[in-house]
């Protein structure tokens, strides 16, 4: 269908994102600076602002043309006026009108054309997010290893403050595009995708500052954000070498975690095994002492056979004792072996290794073939 103005529906949209943009650093920039802005500064968002308002009036005129529902909000609002906060000024795309007034009978479907735009914004913000995530983590890393000094922890504390700021930029965009998405469109199985972003999801692979590094390794749990489409596609097209080295090594932290925890699960029950075995062996042993010396006095004999039959009646209430101790640790280990789910052709596949036997240079050593 050809476009009744030289600006297409899409890059109408696109434009209106983009601003929506600059509006977003600029409100960042003017907090930051709201009670310590010098004059200079001042000036600078000033000259913002204009240049801010300029590229509002352009989308306004094309805006009046793709939706002529908004121009009676237009008005109302002053279009024609400078604000002196035209950083909140509403641009009343799709996702900000009511949704009768959304005409999607529309002949370019704008409605479905922002929808999929604030869908790759989403994606986008997950794949800058993880990124962001990852220069944070090795600059947190780079500090606490090589940094001494005052002045150099200054200094790489202002680098960690500029990271956390980039971060939080990115979360409020994909928060903006989520919510967006979600009014334009409604709940749906998209919603298992483009999740939710809480706090607690916001944490690098390594999670070096969060409350799992606080427990260990067998507490941790990969967020979400690092399994989202938006990352797998820019490890599919525009991923940076860091970016495939980090989750590599990352698979190989996990699946080391996951075999040494079979290795341990193996050494507990032979460890139980040999525990049992070792006080069978004893009360054996304390009922053939018990008559290995006959030619003893009658009174003695009868000690110390008394004293062998006891230890060795010790022994075996030990095994008892021991049978019904272990019975709930091996009980729980059965269970967390039936729960536990090795990794698959898939899971290997997506991982960019190998099966098992290739990664193995040498067999496992079995265990079930150890001996008292």
């Amino acid at each position: 269908m050809e476009s009744i103005h030289e600006m297409s529906p899409s890059m109408f949209i696109s434009a209106g994102l983009e601003i929506e943009v600059h509006q977003r650093c600029l409100r960042r920039d003017v907090a930051l600076y709201k009670s310590k802005m010098s004059s200079r500064q001042s000036t600078l968002i000033q000259d913002r602002r204009h240049q801010l308002y300029t590229h509002l009036k352009s989308f306004w005129s094309v805006q009046t043309v793709y939706m002529p529902q908004v121009a009676l909000h237009l008005r109302d609002n002053g279009e024609n006026d400078v604000p002196d906060m035209i950083e909140n000024a509403v641009l009343f795309l799709l996702n900000e009108i009511p949704s009768r007034q959304r005409n999607f009978d529309h002949p370019y479907n704008l409605s479905n054309t922002e929808a999929r735009l604030r869908f790759g914004q989403a994606t986008d913000s997950l794949a800058q997010l993880c990124r962001a995530l990852c220069v944070k983590s090795h600059l947190v890393k780079y500090k606490r290893d090589e940094v001494r000094g005052q002045r150099p922890n200054t200094r790489a504390r202002a680098l960690l403050d500029r990271a956390q700021a980039q971060i939080d930029a990115v979360i409020e965009s994909y928060n903006v595009a989520r919510t967006a998405y979600h009014q334009l469109v409604g709940s749906g199985i998209w919603e298992e995708t483009i999740r939710v972003l809480h706090p607690w999801d916001v944490c690098a692979m390594d999670d070096s500052e969060g409350h799992s590094a606080q427990l260990g390794e067998g507490y941790r749990t990969l967020s979400w954000i690092w399994m989202a489409p938006g990352l797998r596609a820019m490890g599919d097209t525009a991923g940076t070498p860091e970016m495939h080295e980090a989750l590599h090594i990352e698979w190989a932290k996990c699946r080391a975690c996951r075999n040494r925890w079979v290795e341990e699960e193996l050494l507990v029950k032979e460890e139980i095994r040999r525990t049992i075995a070792f006080c069978e062996y004893k009360a054996e042993q304390w009922t053939e002492w018990a008559t290995a010396r006959p030619g003893l006095p009658l009174d003695l004999l009868d000690g110390v056979r008394a004293y062998a039959y006891y230890q060795a009646a010790l022994q075996h209430d030990r095994v008892t004792s021991f049978c019904v101790l272990f019975s709930l640790a091996l009980d729980i280990l059965e269970s967390m072996s039936e729960n536990d789910k090795p990794f698959d052709q898939d899971t290997l596949a997506l991982s960019g290794h190998g099966t098992d036997e290739d990664l193995d240079d040498e067999p496992d050593d079995d265990l079930d073939d150890l001996e008292i």
